[in-house]
């Protein structure tokens, strides 16, 4: 197979993805004296470092000092393994609860400077009790410290080198088949072979192949919306590389969704904002499905995830756009710090966007109803049972708190179209408590690691904003420990 190869590397440790897990990896295992190359899909590395703000994190040295009393990890983890239903992988938990602060620890150690501490109220997340720490720059600034420290621990990057195949001997995992130039036309593209003693599989998992979105999510794949700054290199390569070489599934219908998104309008903006608010919810057959009232962002998408096309419309009338833009929210916006800020520019905002295909205005419910392709008769009958509810402060169908009920009646009407909105999925390889593939037995697969997205074990359900953070967190963990099991394996 080496003779095939246009390119062969010879090297301690090979790692797929150069995320918040592959980099920390690569620059971790360099650190500690392992001969690294990293294969790395996207023209440049980073990958998810560039997608995520806060981190979860309990029992680091930050903590010290903050003022911030954090979580035990007793009380962490029986809260983490309650929400997952006790489906998760209890010594993979266990093991993350109890690590994670040394992982990020270490991440300072490389230059990394803390931006704040954030409590569980009204900080990392809405209502849970864990805290977490926010980089300065968020995990965008602390790319070049980790990127610094492979650098110079020699790390090779081989960025539009995407792997394709494990190299698997006499039940042992011995390194990977990658193509370099693959996105461009034959001739340009070379065969890597990178034979290692050991291989991790960071890709980041499949949330851009829709194909894996239906069959494991069983989700509407086109009406949810996703993340775009991986360029829709999350394709599940790492996790289908990993189950071709006998590695078990775990995990792979569990994601890491959050309140949904109108398109062309950014996180926060004001049109955004007001489509998260406790208005008027309806789905694509004109009727209530919740009450409008999701306590943390996880509930809503698997509330939105369930509706047909995986998306709703928030409606409103002027007197609430009004409201909205001189009085506090009733929600929370979506980024951090949390707050409640009015909105003054909403109504101009409403108006200058109504007709974009996310937005619509009309005079009367019935004419809103068209303009949303939405049947008018069963719009209107829900409607007028709504603003009943309203004028009766009792919501019969889902007791929809009493402050929230606010008749929409003054027009001009405004619909705005929300779709769900997944950031990545949570799991696909069953790992144990050190990283290690596992097989349908359970036992060790020579010589294969998988962290982040890619490790199925951590999650038994959706993401939880109540231990908000920890998916980087836990791609940051990961990456550090399976270096430190691969160093000792290979070092002794």
């Amino acid at each position: 197979m080496g003779a095939q190869a246009d390119i062969v590397y010879d090297v301690d440790y090979c790692v797929i993805g150069s995320g918040c897990s592959g980099l920390v990896s690569a620059a971790r295992a360099a650190e500690l004296g392992l001969k690294v190359v990293v294969l790395e899909a996207y023209p440049t590395p980073g990958g998810s470092f560039f997608g995520t703000e806060a981190h979860y994190y309990l029992n680091g040295r930050a903590i010290e000092g903050s003022g911030i009393k954090a979580f035990s990890e007793k009380d962490a983890l029986k809260q983490h393994l309650g929400f997952n239903n006790y489906s998760c992988d209890g010594r993979v938990t266990s093991a993350f609860m109890q690590k994670h602060g040394q992982a990020i620890d270490w991440m300072l150690d490389q230059g990394v400077e803390v931006d704040c501490i954030l409590t569980g109220e009204g900080g990392i997340g809405e209502n849970g009790g864990v805290t977490g720490i926010m980089f300065k720059g968020k995990a965008r600034g602390a790319f070049k410290y980790i990127k610094d420290a492979a650098d110079k621990n020699g790390v090779e990057i081989l960025c539009k080198t995407r792997a394709k195949q494990l190299i698997k001997e006499d039940g042992v995992v011995k390194g990977v088949i990658a193509v370099q130039n693959w996105d461009e036309d034959e001739a340009e593209q070379k065969t890597v072979q990178v034979n290692a003693k050991a291989t991790l599989i960071a890709t980041g998992g499949f949330a851009h192949n829709d194909e894996m979105v239906k069959k494991y999510i069983k989700a509407d794949a086109d009406g949810m919306r996703h993340i775009t700054i991986m360029n829709g290199i999350q394709q599940g390569d790492g996790i289908n590389m990993a189950w071709d070489a006998g590695a078990a599934e775990m995990g792979s219908r569990f994601v890491n969704g959050a309140t949904g998104t109108v398109v062309g309008h950014r996180a926060d903006d004001p049109v955004d904002r007001a489509s998260v608010q406790p208005f008027l919810w309806v789905n694509r057959h004109a009727k209530r499905f919740c009450d409008e009232q999701p306590p943390e962002q996880h509930f809503e998408f698997a509330m939105t995830v369930e509706q047909p096309h995986a998306e709703y419309f928030t409606i409103l009338d002027t007197k609430l756009a009004k409201k909205m833009m001189v009085e506090p929210t009733i929600r929370w916006n979506k980024l951090l710090p949390r707050h409640n800020n009015p909105e003054p520019e909403l109504l101009k905002m409403l108006d200058e966007c109504a007709g974009d295909g996310s937005v619509f205005k009309a005079d009367t419910i019935e004419e809103l109803a068209e303009k949303c392709g939405l049947d008018p008769v069963q719009l209107k009958e829900t409607w007028e049972s709504y603003n009943k509810a309203c004028a009766d402060k009792f919501d019969p169908v889902f007791f929809k708190d009493e402050e929230a009920l606010v008749a929409i009646d003054e027009p001009p009407f405004y619909a705005i179209l929300v779709h769900a909105f997944l950031f990545c999925t949570l799991g696909g390889i069953k790992i144990n408590e050190f990283t290690q593939a596992l097989d349908s037995e359970g036992k060790v697969i020579p010589g294969l690691y998988a962290s982040g997205n890619d490790a199925g074990g951590f999650y038994g359900n959706h993401y939880n904003y109540y231990d908000s953070g920890s998916c980087s967190a836990f791609a940051f963990f990961t990456g550090w420990e399976a270096a430190n099991v691969v160093a000792k394996a290979l070092k002794g």
